[in-house]
């Protein structure tokens, strides 16, 4: 099962159906970018792909890129870690070699051991 959040409806809603049209045995679901979508879509994930972030604008330094970022993808970790403690989580988010590790050395502890 293939479970997709994205936060623009139309975009949520073209990549699932896109995607259901594979040949194969897997379903596909579009989910809510709201809390409860959060968690319906989240909800014992074996693997979480967190493919998230703006991109970096004229006049953004690297700081201001990985501020942004590092919120958006901590938010989503803690979901993860809410409503998929078991799960794998892969992070691919601008700055690169920044943000990802930002999880790993938080003092916020509330990421249950991400």
């Amino acid at each position: 099962m293939l479970k997709l959040l994205a936060n623009r409806p139309l975009l949520r809603i073209g990549v699932a159906a896109d995607l259901s049209h594979i040949n194969t045995k897997s379903t596909v679901t579009g989910y809510n970018p709201d809390a409860a979508g959060l968690d319906s879509c989240l909800k014992d994930a074996e693997i979480v792909l967190i493919p998230a972030g703006v991109p970096r604008k004229p006049g953004m330094t690297r700081d201001d890129l990985f501020n942004t970022n590092a919120s958006i993808v901590r938010d989503l970790a803690k979901a993860a870690a809410k409503s998929a403690p078991n799960a794998n989580i892969l992070v691919i988010s601008n700055p690169v070699c920044q943000t990802p590790e930002s999880l790993l050395f938080s003092s916020d502890q509330s990421f249950g051991g991400i």
